[in-house]
C-alpha cells in the first residue's frame, strides 16, 4: 500500500512538472526547409528582388552595452556621437526579448526568433552542444552558403553556436569576470592586420564579440569607476574601424549591445535595464545620399529611466534589415521587420519589394500557424507601401505573441 501511495505521488509529481513546463515553455512557430515549400506561395507580380545596398560587414557586440552607455548625456562615447552628428549613422534603442544573457540573445540576433528560457541554462553549460544554429537558418548560415568568409574574435559562444561556419577565429572564455583587459585586448590585437589593406581581402564579415564592459558591470555596477575608461575603449575602436572602412561605401558597420544591465551591473530579466540595447548602424554612404539619420535628434541626450534614446525598435528587427541590406535571403524563423529608416536607401520600386520580401517570408510563418496558405495580395495590397508595413507589423506581432504567451493557467496547477 505504500509503495502505491509513493507511486501515486510520483505520477501526480511528474504530471505537475510536464504542467508547468507545458505552460512555462510555450510553443513557438518554426518552419523546417521542407515545410517552406509546403507554406510559401509566389511572389506578386514585378516582384524583383532589390539588389545588395552593402557587400561587406563588420559586427562588433559590446556585451551588456545599455542603451544610455552610448547615447545619453552620461556616455563617454563621444566618437560615436559626433558619428551620429555627421549623418554618418543611424542610433537606436534595441528591445531585446527576455532572456537577457548572451546566448539566447545571440541566437536572436542571428535567426530573428525569440529564445526560449532553457537557452539561458545552457548559457552556463561550457561543454554544450545542443545549443548550436548549425542547422538552423541565420544571416551567418546564408554567408557560409554564399561564399562569404567570416572572421570572428571575442565571446567563444559564437564558436559554440557556429561551429564549423568560420574562416578565422580567436575565441575567448566569457566567465572570468574579473578581467576587465586581456579579455577585449584579445580581440583589438587583431584589428592591426584585420584593417590593413591585405587583411581586409581576407574578409567579408567580421565579427568583434568585447566583454570587458559586461565584467565591469557584474563586478561593479553601472556606475563602476571602471565604466568610464572601459566605455573610452571602446569609443576609439569604434572610431578606429569606422576611420578604416570610411572609404569603402559598400561595407557596412554595425554596433550593438546583445542585452543591457539593471542597477547592480548584472542582467537575465526583464527589467527596462536590462532589455534596452544600444544599437547603431553607420557608413558613409549615409551621408554621401544625404540621408538625415536621426530625424535632426543629435547626441548625446539627457538620460532617462526608461533608456530610451533614439528610435526604438525589437533588436530583432535588425535581421531582416541586414540581411536585404546584404542581398541576402532573410533567415526563415524571422520574426523581425525592416527597419523604416533603411528605406530611403532604395528607389521607391524597390522599398515596395523589400516589403514584400519581408511580408512573404512572415507570411509563411502565419500559415503555417493558421494550418492553410494564402497568397500575399490577397492579404495585403501589394503595392500600398503603408499597407505593407501594417502587415508585417500586425504579422509580426502575431507571431511574437504566439512565441512568449505563456499560459498562466497551466504555470498556476503545475506549482
Amino acid at each position: 500500500m505504500k509503495l502505491f501511495v509513493l507511486f501515486l505521488f510520483g505520477l501526480c509529481q511528474l504530471a505537475s512538472y510536464l504542467l508547468f513546463c507545458r505552460g512555462f515553455f510555450p510553443t513557438k512557430v518554426l518552419l523546417t526547409p521542407d515545410e517552406i515549400e509546403q507554406f510559401k506561395t509566389d511572389p506578386p507580380k514585378g516582384y524583383v528582388k532589390p539588389a545588395a545596398q552593402f557587400d561587406r560587414v563588420v559586427v562588433m557586440v559590446i556585451d551588456a552595452l545599455r542603451s544610455d552607455f552610448m547615447f545619453s548625456n552620461n556616455s563617454y562615447m563621444t566618437n560615436v556621437h559626433d558619428l551620429l552628428n555627421s549623418n554618418y549613422g543611424f542610433g537606436f534603442t534595441a528591445y531585446s526579448n527576455p532572456p537577457t544573457v548572451t546566448l539566447p540573445r545571440l541566437k536572436g540576433l542571428t535567426t530573428g526568433s525569440t529564445p526560449n528560457f532553457i537557452d539561458a541554462v545552457l548559457n552556463i553549460a561550457e561543454d554544450d552542444t545542443s545549443s548550436t544554429l548549425g542547422d538552423q537558418d541565420s544571416w551567418i548560415k546564408q554567408m557560409f552558403l554564399s561564399d562569404w568568409k567570416i572572421n570572428m574574435f571575442g565571446d567563444d559562444t559564437w564558436l559554440k553556436l557556429f561551429p564549423d561556419y568560420f574562416a578565422k577565429t580567436d575565441g575567448t572564455a566569457s566567465f572570468y569576470v574579473s578581467d576587465f583587459t586581456h579579455v577585449d585586448n584579445n580581440v583589438t590585437r587583431h584589428l592591426d592586420y584585420e584593417l590593413s589593406a591585405q587583411g581586409q581581402k581576407e574578409w567579408d564579415c567580421m565579427i568583434l564579440h568585447y566583454l570587458g564592459l559586461d565584467h565591469i558591470g557584474h563586478k561593479g555596477g553601472p556606475l563602476s569607476s571602471n565604466m568610464p575608461g572601459k566605455q573610452q575603449e571602446m569609443d576609439k575602436i569604434i572610431k578606429r574601424v569606422f576611420d578604416s572602412l570610411k572609404q569603402d561605401e559598400n561595407t557596412l558597420f554595425v554596433v550593438l549591445g546583445d542585452h543591457g544591465m539593471n542597477e547592480v551591473g548584472n542582467h537575465g530579466g526583464s527589467s527596462a535595464g536590462e532589455t534596452s540595447a544600444a544599437l547603431s548602424i553607420f557608413s558613409p554612404k549615409f551621408k554621401s545620399l544625404g540621408i538625415e539619420t536621426n530625424n535632426g535628434v543629435n547626441a548625446p541626450i539627457a538620460w532617462n529611466p526608461d533608456y530610451e534614446f533614439f528610435s526604438k525598435i525589437d533588436q530583432i528587427d535588425l535581421i531582416p534589415t541586414l540581411s536585404s541590406m546584404l542581398g541576402l535571403s532573410v533567415p526563415i524563423n524571422n520574426l523581425g521587420a525592416f527597419i523604416e529608416n533603411f528605406l530611403p536607401l532604395y528607389s521607391e520600386k524597390d522599398q515596395i519589394n523589400i516589403l514584400i520580401e519581408n511580408a512573404l517570408q512572415l507570411k509563411v510563418l502565419l500559415d503555417k500557424s493558421n494550418g492553410e496558405v494564402n497568397k500575399l495580395e490577397d492579404l495585403v495590397d501589394v503595392s500600398n507601401k503603408s499597407e505593407l508595413l501594417s502587415f508585417i507589423k500586425e504579422t509580426k506581432e502575431t507571431l511574437s505573441k504566439t512565441s512568449s504567451d505563456y499560459n498562466y493557467t497551466d504555470i498556476h496547477y503545475g506549482i
